[in-house]
């Protein structure tokens, strides 16, 4: 929770407040952990059948992504845990998830909703990973907007009201499949250097699609144990905050697979004991 004392100056508007005071009290007066999820498009093929599984196995390809998506959600019964999960609302070769006109995937991403709401949002935070973690795209017309550069490049260099557009969305699509969100997860390093922009067209989009007035989002990260949250924004008058959470991890996901092939427990093993209690 984050608890702050401030002042403004009333004869401002907004009434944007200078921080005299910032602290954080932690669940339990402990250091939380849980599990950030990233980059999951809300469209899965079907399942398999349970032949077609153990081929799949016997063939040396792993498990499907509905398997995969079984034992995420029994990881977070069996332990108790919580945290956030990311939906891209667009996927190249199909288009935006609340603008679909094929049935097949209208049945897939309803069945891939339908299961999220019912193992996961009750834990977790949901939040777009933008519109389509690559190509921009044009919110006018869910179409790209033709421009070379990936999204978090050219986020680099759009105003206010061009990334509240952008983000607000991200934010409809997702809420219209029936998975709003009360936050927003940056794809690589979406609004770098122009932060400022970013943080209060966050703050505006949520407000104006979803109505949250606490507002939240992932860009910077650190390896440390533990970094406090950072307020960008607060609006006194209004009770609105967009607050920036710096989640901290101990290792990475690029090169995991060259590094240590398919058995994952060996990068886990790296970091922590196997009664996960201490570090390795």
């Amino acid at each position: 929770m984050v608890v702050t004392t401030a002042h403004a100056d009333e004869q401002t508007a907004p009434a944007v407040a200078t921080i005299s005071r910032l602290t954080v009290e932690l669940p339990n007066l402990q250091c939380p952990m849980s599990l950030i999820v990233d980059d999951p498009k809300p469209i899965y093929e079907d399942r398999l059948l349970p032949e077609q599984l153990a081929k799949r196995k016997a063939d040396g390809k792993g498990v499907d992504w509905w398997t995969f998506f079984d034992d995420l959600a029994n990881l977070f019964d069996e332990f108790g845990m919580k945290g956030k999960f990311t939906v891209i609302p667009w996927t190249n070769g199909i288009g935006m998830a609340d603008k679909l006109t094929d049935p097949v995937r209208q049945r897939q991403r309803d069945a891939f909703v339908a299961f999220v709401n019912k193992r996961l949002v009750p834990k977790c935070d949901i939040t777009p990973e933008i519109i389509s973690h690559g190509t921009v795209i044009n919110p006018d017309t869910d179409q790209p907007l033709g421009v070379k550069e990936p999204e978090h490049e050219w986020s680099r260099k759009q105003t206010e009201d061009t990334l509240e557009k952008y983000i607000g969305r991200a934010l409809l699509a997702l809420k219209n499949i029936g998975l709003p969100a009360n936050g927003v997860t940056s794809p690589c390093d979406f609004g770098e250097g122009n932060e400022a922009n970013y943080a209060r067209a966050i703050g505006r989009a949520l407000k104006r699609v979803n109505g949250v007035k606490l507002a939240w989002y992932f860009l910077q990260g650190d390896s440390g144990d533990y970094i406090e949250p950072r307020l960008m924004y607060f609006d006194r008058r209004n009770a609105e905050a967009v607050v920036s959470i710096m989640p901290t991890y101990g290792m990475g996901d690029i090169g995991l697979n060259k590094k240590f092939g398919r058995d994952i427990a060996k990068a886990v093993d790296v970091h922590i004991t196997a009664d996960g209690k201490k570090r390795a």
